[in-house]
């Protein structure tokens, strides 16, 4: 079977019974949707999960529906997702973006790092000179994935719930 066709099985599994199907709000999924999205585009590897526990406990949201996204960010992934929001956050600062040597570092960091805690540590090494742009960028993509992901997820959820009233889950409200 073709592995694309595999992979999105697999992801539409997952976004069913992660996201569509928890007994929560609509609102409250989309808000830990959202906040997942944009806390995986922070460059803050390592804190993520805990920034996002305390910021849906803060406002009120599904911790569970956002953990799935925090995988966006990983070492595999890091100068895909990362690189543009440098780029970005150099532009935004008037400052020259070397993007080569950023690529080159952050993947040569995760190379050579053996286990979690030893890739946590080569990312916070080797971006600190990178910090100011790599964040400013980082967190304006962050901004506007964060509404994206709640507008969409919002949606998405009411208009699945509403075409399957025989899953009894809620569509409006502060469920919980």
């Amino acid at each position: 079977m073709n592995p694309f066709l595999l992979a999105w099985r697999w992801l539409e599994r997952r976004i069913k019974f992660r996201i569509l199907h928890v007994d929560d709000s609509p609102h409250r999924i989309a808000l830990g949707v959202a906040l997942g999205a944009a806390i995986a585009w922070t460059p803050a590897i390592g804190l993520q999960v805990v920034i996002l526990i305390l910021l849906a406990l803060l406002v009120r949201a599904n911790v569970m529906a956002g953990v799935p996204l925090l995988l966006v960010s990983n070492p595999f992934t890091l100068v895909p997702v990362y690189a543009p929001s440098y780029y970005l956050g150099s532009r935004l600062l008037g400052a020259r973006a070397d993007m080569g040597r950023f690529a080159g570092d952050v993947s040569g960091a995760m190379r050579t790092a053996d286990g979690f805690f030893a890739k946590v540590q080569a990312w916070w090494r080797v971006t600190l000179p990178y910090a100011l742009p790599l964040w400013v960028g980082s967190l304006v993509v962050a901004a506007a994935l964060g509404i994206l992901a709640y507008v969409v997820t919002r949606w998405a959820v009411t208009a699945y719930r509403k075409r399957r009233p025989q899953l009894e889950l809620p569509l409006s409200g502060t469920h919980r």
